[in-house]
């Protein structure tokens, strides 16, 4: 998980529009907006951890759930109604390179997430994605933007901006909440003089504060709102008195943390045989992202690092830290959408109940967002919801069998997302789109393969 990865992408994504075929936003169809009013009968309402009501008559209206009331029918056997997924850990890709934004909303969707919180846009328009999305004219998820990462002097990415002192700390978070962050991510450089003022200004003005643990400080000094990675790269370094006064602070201090346990696993999986890479759900990314930038570069954490990760995870756990299911998908077998399935199940293995994981994933994490009653099923409520024929919190394999996703009030059937995927994956198959990805690709993991010896290739991502 070095910061070369993140090199590689990004000159993967800054390709010239002419060298593709283009591929414009797709905007909602008349159909997904006329399916903003819609009932759900003879359905199991579930908020994991929180209730469950016998079949129901779930009534929406104008993208709110407007009434909950007896079910007219109960001769088949009853569907089950969760809140809509959320991912608290996502990096959408650029507009500039086409197609990508698209496969990404899309994948989301069709694995019942239906909130993400984009935690460092490599373009700053996850803004504009977000609007768009807001206002119906774009099939998507609710985007919680944090815009650009913030970072010391030098920046560990050349998309990062540059904080040098704190008074461009209060500048910068002024600036991003005009835009309508949502959130702040900053990353390990920066001072703690400087995040001291950013973290002022967030709180004044509604805003999280998450990201990398600051180098420059104790494992439990933890001044953010949100850890990102849990205390990835410094955990393997830290004694266990650090462990505990980590695990300890984040109980006292009410720190919320994104452990993105499906990044480790992928890169532990960059070890394994390659062909892996077309077995699903990794044979849902595009042919060039596969083969090309899932791929070893440099050294990537030692095998046991998923199993200590999770073993922190349950001890965060067991102190009532509060725990959100994030995946980080740019990085090596992270999709969007699925690998939220598998980070669910990768927080039961590290000893959250199947209830537990999935309110990490939805209501959970929904609190920090900022909406009234998002994440929850009840009148009043915004919709968004996943339709689905088995009960995953009694096995998480029923994730598998979403029947529909509502996404900021619109329902839209799981065949329509999953034909838009496909379209989406046949704009990738072609030759006039692969080939330009595919050698751009190359160019920007060879670039990134010399960095190495660069000082700053040892910071994380």
């Amino acid at each position: 998980m070095r910061v070369i990865r993140w090199a590689a992408l990004i000159g993967v994504l800054a390709i010239p529009l002419g060298l593709l075929a283009s591929k414009s936003d797709p905007p909602l169809s008349d159909a997904d907006r006329a399916r903003r009013d819609f009932v759900l009968d003879n359905v199991v309402l579930v908020t994991p951890g929180l209730a469950r009501d016998a079949p129901r008559r779930l009534v929406a209206r104008d993208g709110r759930i407007v009434a909950i009331e007896p079910t007219a029918s109960s001769v088949a056997p009853p569907r089950f109604v969760l809140p809509g997924l959320v991912d608290m850990h996502v990096h959408l890709p650029p507009r500039l390179a086409p197609g990508l934004v698209d496969l990404f909303l899309d994948l989301l969707l069709a694995h019942g997430v239906t909130s993400i919180r984009e935690v460092g846009s490599l373009d700053g328009q996850a803004f504009a994605i977000a609007d768009q999305v807001a206002r119906g004219e774009r099939r998507g998820p609710r985007i919680f933007p944090c815009g650009r990462l913030l970072d010391g002097e030098p920046a560990t990415l050349p998309v990062a901006r540059e904080v040098r002192t704190p008074r461009d700390g209060n500048t910068v978070v002024r600036e991003l909440a005009s835009r309508g962050a949502r959130c702040v991510k900053v990353y390990e450089g920066i001072g703690p003089e400087v995040l001291g003022a950013i973290r002022l200004a967030a709180s004044e003005r509604g805003l999280v504060l998450l990201g990398h643990l600051p180098a420059a400080l104790p494992l439990s000094d933890l001044p953010l709102d949100d850890v990102q990675h849990l205390c990835y790269t410094r955990c393997g370094s830290a004694s266990p008195e650090e462990i505990d006064a980590f695990v300890e602070a984040s109980a006292r201090k009410g720190v919320a943390h994104t452990p993105t346990l499906v990044v480790f696993e992928g890169q532990r999986l960059l070890a394994e045989a390659r062909a892996r890479t077309a077995a699903p759900p990794w044979d849902l990314m595009p042919r060039f992202w596969r083969d090309t930038l899932w791929r070893p570069i440099g050294e990537s954490p030692h095998e046991s690092t998923l199993a200590s990760m999770q073993a922190l995870v349950g001890r965060l756990h067991a102190r009532g830290v509060r725990l959100h299911a994030g995946t980080d998908p740019i990085q090596a077998f992270v999709v969007p959408g699925a690998s939220l399935h598998r980070e669910i199940a990768l927080l039961v293995d590290a000893g959250l109940s199947n209830e537990e994981a999935l309110a990490a994933a939805t209501w959970r994490a929904t609190d920090r967002l900022g909406v009234p009653a998002l994440g929850r099923i009840e009148v009043g409520a915004p919709a968004d919801l996943i339709v689905l024929r088995k009960d995953p919190t009694r096995d998480l394999a029923a994730l598998g069998t979403l029947e529909a996703v509502v996404a900021n009030g619109f329902l839209h059937p799981i065949e329509t997302l999953r034909r838009a995927v496909r379209e989406d994956q046949s704009y990738f198959d072609r030759a006039a789109v692969d080939l330009p990805y595919r050698a751009l690709a190359r160019i920007a993991v060879a670039i990134a393969e010399r960095s190495l010896a660069h000082p700053s290739a040892e910071v994380a991502r």
